[in-house]
């Protein structure tokens, strides 16, 4: 057997190799699934496509190459394929590309041109994206936890937390007025954040409610470039983009020891509500998420550090902006934040 990425293949020996280019991976992906029931991408094969694929590694250049070989009985393609693991040029190609982008509000051209990532993957050109932006003045202030609950992980077709981090830049004291122009296809979300008076550690969420840790807890409208530029959405472009964020509004907010009550949230355009939650989910999703985030860093070998920021992710549904209002985010007994957009 041999196993790449968590896909198991049997391997039944040589056969003729040609190239295929990356955009057609995803095209190969879905007809397998109408096949065969199984995502090639993240699941194993099942026994009953057993025999039928072959599996070689080779290096070609300085880029690691997975060859995979499909025969005419498969019934998916008569010739072979191979899939390119980017190294770390080409990671600094695609991260450049990536800021030009994100610069020009037209986020993601190397998607569109069918460059396919893993969860892995999306989160080193993140990094490299990051790196460059911190080569010229930008400064890293925390982190957002994304895709928390079920009904944005619906919307977004992930089933997983995603993270990205914050740009001091980005970052908007509330009353803030905003143009919407400068944003890729604007959207919003009205959530919690936390400031942490220190690196969290494991003792923090033993128990239940509101980390040791969180020095203030305050009100945030999240602003996202809403665009996903690949044939299919995928969560690597998802990561890839920042967890497609691009700045925060925040209020001002209490500290954790004085904060009591049952809380709510609601988010308002001009007035009028526009989705609203309230009860423990907004303690519990501050805990996971601050929990989660804190795992995931540790991982990557990052950690957080007292006096930065954490986004703790929206239980309401992404919002789609687009004409001119005033968002207003009331969250007691944490305040509120509002926002003025125009054209």
């Amino acid at each position: 057997m041999a196993r790449v990425n968590n896909i198991t293949f049997v391997s039944i020996g040589a056969g003729s190799t040609c190239l295929m280019p990356m955009a057609e991976w995803l095209d190969v992906c879905m007809r397998f699934t109408y096949y065969y029931g199984a995502d090639l991408r993240r699941t194993a094969l099942p026994s009953s496509v057993e025999g039928k694929f072959v599996v070689s590694l080779c290096r070609v250049t300085a880029n690691r190459v997975r060859q995979f070989v499909v025969p005419r009985t498969c019934g998916l393609m008569p010739q072979n394929f191979m899939i390119f693991e980017p190294d770390r040029a080409q990671m600094q190609r695609w991260a450049a590309r990536q800021l030009a982008d994100l610069d020009a509000l037209q986020p993601g051209s190397i998607f569109a041109s069918g460059v396919m990532l893993d969860v892995t993957q999306a989160y080193e050109l993140q990094s490299a994206v990051a790196e460059l932006r911190r080569s010229r003045g930008e400064q890293i202030i925390g982190y957002k936890v994304g895709c928390t609950s079920p009904k944005v992980r619906a919307q977004l077709g992930i089933d997983h937390c995603v993270t990205g981090r914050l740009y001091d830049l980005e970052q908007y004291a509330s009353g803030a007025v905003l143009s919407r122009s400068k944003y890729a296809n604007l959207a919003i979300e009205g959530e919690l954040g936390v400031e942490l008076s220190r690196a969290p550690t494991a003792e923090d969420f033993v128990k239940t409610g509101v980390p040791a840790c969180v020095a203030r807890i305050f009100p945030v409208v999240e602003l996202h470039h809403h665009v996903l530029r690949g044939k299919r959405a995928s969560v690597g472009e998802l990561i890839a983009h920042n967890a497609i964020h691009a700045g925060f509004v925040a209020g001002s907010g209490v500290r954790s020891d004085e904060a009591f009550g049952e809380p709510s949230l609601s988010i308002h355009a001009d007035g009028r509500v526009l989705e609203e939650c309230a009860g423990p989910e907004l303690i519990h999703t501050i805990h996971s998420s601050l929990h989660w985030l804190t795992k995931t860093l540790a991982e990557r070998g990052e950690q957080l550090t007292g006096g930065q920021s954490v986004l703790t992710g929206s239980i309401p549904l992404l919002i789609p902006l687009r004409e001119d209002c005033r968002i207003r985010v009331e969250a007691p007994p944490f305040g509120s934040v509002e926002v003025q957009f125009t054209a």
